[in-house]
């Protein structure tokens, strides 16, 4: 069973080594609940993965993601849920815009 706990957090982070990679652990979800209002849903935004352009910068909030998926059961209409093929896809048509 996963937990949301520092130290669940702590374990996650060294599955990935990578420079580019960051991880952040939220005890009271106010991340979650920021992403939520930018998104506009209505459950604490966790464990989704947004892709932003090279020209998109952000003020005190961030701007609407040019691209998204889920994994918490948001509506097609708004997020495709995770498929990871599908994010590498995407991954890679941003890169080589970049």
């Amino acid at each position: 069973m996963q937990s949301d706990d520092k130290y669940s957090a702590y374990l996650r982070s060294t599955e990935f080594d990578d420079p580019r990679v960051s991880y952040y652990w939220d005890r009271y979800k106010r991340t979650g609940a920021e992403w939520q209002e930018v998104i506009d849903i209505t459950k604490v935004a966790w464990d989704i993965y947004f892709l932003y352009g090279k020209n998109d910068s952000w003020g005190d909030i961030p701007s609407y993601p040019d691209f998204f998926m889920n994994q918490i059961g948001i509506s097609e209409d708004i997020s495709p849920r995770l498929d990871g093929e599908m994010l590498t896809e995407k991954i890679a048509e941003y890169m080589k815009k970049q």
